[in-house]
């Protein structure tokens, strides 16, 4: 396990009931998410962007994606015909909206095109959802709207 893995293991184990959490599986930090998730024994849900989204996968990133998404509890494909910023964004807001807590692993950093971690950060501080923001460059953990009871 290393160093990032084992942080964000030790941030989830903190949450008392874990009972599911949702990923797009996109290659990095989703990705590393959803595999701890699995080892911890949680319930995984698959939130894929669109139709078509695994042709957005290198070939190993797909090897690792769909290894993944054999593994979800349940998917969801939303009504996108396409991989678009529009898709990532509503995926991303998807997520938000259904987590009780937004883990996000990110630079801090503006998003390379609309619908990356940095609006969907922006989207869950407007909506006021918990957050636990984990760099991975400096290993700083900030928290947004969360209280650790």
């Amino acid at each position: 396990m290393n160093h990032l893995e084992s942080q964000l293991y030790k941030e989830l184990l903190k949450l008392s009931g874990l009972s599911m959490a949702f990923s797009s599986l996109a290659i990095g930090a989703d990705q590393l998410f959803a595999k701890v998730i699995l080892k911890m024994d949680v319930d995984l849900g698959a939130v894929i962007p669109c139709s078509g989204y695994e042709k957005t996968f290198n070939k190993s990133g797909l090897k690792a994606y769909c290894r993944i998404l054999e593994k979800c509890k349940f998917k969801e494909i939303l009504n996108f015909k396409s991989p678009s910023q529009e898709a990532f964004f509503e995926a991303g807001k998807t997520i938000a909206d259904n987590s009780d807590v937004l883990f996000a692993i990110w630079d801090g950093n503006a998003s390379k095109g609309w619908g990356g971690t940095a609006d969907i950060v922006r989207y869950a501080i407007d909506i006021q959802k918990p957050i636990i923001h984990m760099n991975p460059w400096t290993g700083e953990i900030q928290t947004h709207n969360y209280e650790n009871k």
